[in-house]
């Protein structure tokens, strides 16, 4: 019979789990003051960032977005989707008012939606959709105008949703 001093392991393998028994308390309180210390000095990224925490102003991706609204009069990318899912299948009447809200959105009379320019619904209606499920999620696309931060788009889609 071996003894774990002969094991496979060798004996580097053997100072490693050594040190990770010995020092756990440390290696824990090293990981626990790594976590405040991220809390305390890295930015933020709540829901009052804007996109620029994650895209700069001067981004490829912004300038994108703003050529295209200009060229078409109207936002082409969205940035918000608003998801109502029933694995039982959506109601009727829940799948209507998802186009109703796009319709109100549309015609200005679901009152100020803010920046949203429009509201594009889609669901996954039999036949109209091949997919493992049908009825069961009803995607609303949130257009808003350029320049529209993060947040305002957020609070503009729950507005509306």
């Amino acid at each position: 019979m071996r003894s774990w001093h002969s094991s496979e392991a060798g004996s580097l393998g053997r100072l490693y789990a050594w040190c990770v028994v010995t020092m756990r308390w440390f290696i824990v309180l090293g990981w626990g003051a790594a976590c405040v210390a991220a809390v305390l000095w890295l930015p933020s990224t709540g829901q009052q960032a804007d996109l620029g925490g994650f895209a700069p102003p001067n981004s490829k991706a912004i300038a994108t977005e703003r050529t295209s609204a200009e060229a078409f009069g109207f936002p082409l990318l969205s940035r918000t989707v608003l998801v109502q899912r029933n694995e039982a299948g959506l109601s009727t009447g829940a799948q209507e008012r998802a186009v109703e809200r796009a319709v109100g959105v549309a015609k200005g009379t679901i009152g100020d939606v803010g920046p949203i320019a429009a509201a594009v619904p889609v669901v996954n209606v039999k036949d109209v959709f091949t997919s493992s499920e049908q009825g069961t999620t009803a995607l609303t696309y949130v257009f808003t105008e350029p320049g529209t931060s993060f947040a305002q788009e957020v609070d503009a889609a729950r507005a509306c949703g």
